[in-house]
């Protein structure tokens, strides 16, 4: 946020066709939602929150969304962007996993069908 217009040495020509015309708002939604959100995210994982699986899944779809728009938008694909990919796609089944575990929706129509 501080360098909206280039960014580590990324030039603004990346966003042509999307739109915004610098890094300002995309970076600002990407602290706010992805940043904080898994932050948020922690703590009620520090806290053992019955709605950790939710809170998990929830910010990890962003984060997969995220990066899905964001190659379409730039048209490019990074590594990183492969990586972040799949630490959101880890998030997502982890968070799963913890719904599966405290037999919670949607895991627990699967429980539902099986009975």
């Amino acid at each position: 946020m501080a360098d909206p217009y280039e960014p580590l040495g990324i030039p603004a020509d990346l966003l042509e066709g999307s739109p915004f015309t610098s890094y300002f708002i995309p970076s600002l939604i990407l602290f706010v939602v992805i940043g904080l959100g898994h932050g948020f995210s922690a703590l009620t994982a520090k806290k053992h929150s019955k709605y950790q699986g939710y809170i998990t899944s929830v910010f990890s779809w962003a984060l997969m969304i995220w990066i899905v728009a964001q190659c379409m938008i730039m048209n490019v694909i990074e590594f990183l962007h492969v990586l972040y990919f799949f630490i959101g796609l880890t998030g997502a089944v982890l968070g799963m996993r913890l719904l599966c575990e405290k037999h919670m929706f949607p895991s627990n129509l699967f429980y539902m069908i099986r009975s």
